[in-house]
Order: C-alpha cells, then structure tokens, then sequence
C-alpha cells in the first residue's frame, strides 16, 4: 500500500515540477501553495485509479457532534484505499521553499 501511495505522489511531484519550469508568475511569487500540492495529488491520484474520486476542502469538527470549523485539504478514495490529504508548504528562515524535508 505505501509503495502506492509513493507512486501517485512521485507521479505528482514529476508534474507539479515540470509545470514550475514553465510557469511565469506575474508577481514574482512561485504560486507554491497547499491547494497546488493538493491539486497535483488529486491528479496523479485520479490517473492511478480508475475508480477513484477526490474531494476537496472536507469540513470535519474536532469534536462529536461540534461544529464544523476545520477541513482536511482533500479527501481520495478508491475501491483500493481511501486517504485524508494535509498539505504543507516547507520553507527555511529565508522563506525559501525546501521540498527536500517533505518525508513519505
């Protein structure tokens, strides 16, 4: 199961870097954001699975029957796995993005 789960997000981070060697921002800001991250797992999630679907922004309440302040950035299931997605853009004291902390 882990080994899939490796391979939708290798095929995710192979996009998202291919788009970033293409993209121009207009501001100067690289457009690193969760809901990009997230974006790009739902893509490689939805072409690993056939039978998969992908929700986004799942509100949750952090206690039995509380209110629903909180959401988890996706939510993927298939007939194979179902999987609660955070993301998190990592960057050093510099604000430089290092994606290389990021552990499986």
């Amino acid at each position: 199961m882990q080994n899939t789960i490796v391979e939708v997000i290798e095929k995710a981070r192979t996009r998202f870097a291919s788009w970033l060697a293409r993209y121009r921002p207009w501001h100067g800001d690289n457009g690193i954001t969760e809901r990009n991250l997230s974006f790009q797992f739902a893509t490689a999630f939805l072409d690993q699975y056939s039978d998969g679907m992908a929700f986004m922004e799942v509100p949750f309440a952090s206690t039995l029957g509380g209110p629903m302040h909180n959401h988890l950035d996706a939510y993927f299931h298939s007939d194979e796995l179902d999987l609660l997605l955070e993301c998190k853009v990592v960057t050093d004291e510099s604000g430089e993005f290092r994606g290389q902390y990021i552990k499986c």
